[in-house]
């Protein structure tokens, strides 16, 4: 039997506790009065006795040592991190929430865990979105810092003009904050800034 726990919660959260018609509580974080995208949480507690859980993990998701030094040669950071494999993509993750998260993920479906920072091909690390816009890992490579024009092209997957880039990747940015990647292929220009995420409205 579970019952439904109460929280102490600092009003200056801006979160709002509700009461269900049963009785039970929750707590909405509404995008406009917390730090966020907005979510919705409830804690419940099983009745009876309490049994010891002893964390016994295994690291079976853990990157291999070839693919971390990969990885680790294309980024800098000065946060302790560790490289967990989340299907063929190398994911970084603070060392001091590893275990917790190994083992959610031997007991749950985890979807999406750490910064999803790329993967390794034939020796080379090919960097994902999310590590082109993580404030805390950072690529070694300089950032081309784009104008306003330019970073919304970027943003729109537009074709971006007046840049003049050696064939290669390229990590573009605004105002020093990470947008997403290009490719010069001498001729022409590929943005690949994540279609689902582009700007649609003019």
């Amino acid at each position: 039997n579970l019952v439904s726990v109460s929280l102490t919660v600092d009003k200056s959260w801006g979160m709002m506790e509700v009461i269900s018609s049963k009785g039970g509580y929750g707590y909405r974080c509404w995008p406009d009065r917390v730090k966020g995208e907005g979510f919705f949480l409830a804690v419940f507690k099983k009745q009876g006795a309490s049994v010891e859980y002893r964390n016994k993990v295994k690291k079976y998701n853990a990157a291999a040592v070839k693919e971390k030094k990969i990885a680790e040669a294309f980024i800098k950071t000065e946060l302790p991190i560790e490289w967990i494999m989340q299907g063929k993509y190398l994911a970084a993750i603070h060392r001091s929430h590893y275990e917790d998260i190994n083992l959610l993920m031997e007991r749950l479906r985890v979807r999406y865990a750490g910064v999803e920072a790329g993967l390794v091909m034939h020796n080379n690390f090919m960097p994902e979105h999310p590590l082109a816009v993580c404030a805390e890992l950072r690529p070694v490579m300089p950032m081309i810092d784009l104008t306003e024009e330019q970073a919304v092209s970027l943003l729109r997957k537009e074709d971006v003009a007046g840049l003049s880039l050696s064939v290669g990747l390229h990590w573009m940015g605004y105002k020093e904050r990470g947008l997403g990647w290009v490719k010069s292929l001498g001729n022409r220009i590929n943005n690949y800034y994540p279609k689902e995420w582009r700007i649609r409205k003019r």
